[in-house]
């Protein structure tokens, strides 16, 4: 039995590692077999998450990563795995992948509140996201490898946002972004 559980852990690892050269979601289905064929749900949930952002990451099988998370976002679910759902959120947010919570994060985005929310409501829910990262700091190379897309769509998406805003530069857009984002 024991030896059982190391094979699981051996792909695990070995997953893991593949993560520090990019991710390699072949190993990741490898660990998700092992876990699955154990009957263990927490690192089965763990490394389908791992295997859909390793595909995302690639830009392949995007459909593959969309039913690994919403897989993997149940089983947290069902585990009342509080961190491991956040983290599959946070990966499907960034995706646009839905997990059958529209009511949730429509409410989340049209709550933003505020008198000055106004000045935000005339871009996309995809261009919010981008000025939110700009407003980190990151190049538009840092912020399409955060959401899966080109650099050069991001730029679009930037220069939308200066048109929409009415602004010249990243500060002044990020300045307008930190004024009206939700408390």
């Amino acid at each position: 039995p024991v030896r059982s559980v190391v094979d699981g852990f051996l792909a695990l690892c070995a997953a893991e590692v593949s993560r520090l050269d990019g991710s390699d979601p072949d190993l990741w289905a490898r660990s998700v077999t092992e876990w699955d064929r154990r009957n263990h749900p927490y690192p089965a949930a763990y490394s389908r998450l791992r295997q859909a952002e390793a595909l995302l990451a690639k830009r392949s099988r995007s459909a593959t990563a969309a039913k690994l998370l919403r897989q993997a976002y149940q089983v947290a679910q069902g585990l009342g795995a509080v961190p491991l759902t956040s983290e599959i959120r946070t990966l499907a947010g960034r995706a646009r992948v839905s997990l059958e919570e529209r009511g949730a994060s429509t409410a989340a985005v049209t709550g933003s509140g505020g008198a000055g929310a106004d000045e935000l409501a005339v871009l996309t829910a995809r261009e919010r996201e981008v000025l939110a990262a700009v407003a980190e700091g990151l190049t538009n190379k840092e912020i399409g490898q955060r959401l899966f897309i080109s650099e050069r769509t991001i730029g679009v998406h930037v220069s939308h946002i200066f048109d929409k805003l009415q602004v010249r530069t990243r500060v002044q857009a990020s300045a307008i972004f930190l004024r009206n984002r939700p408390a």
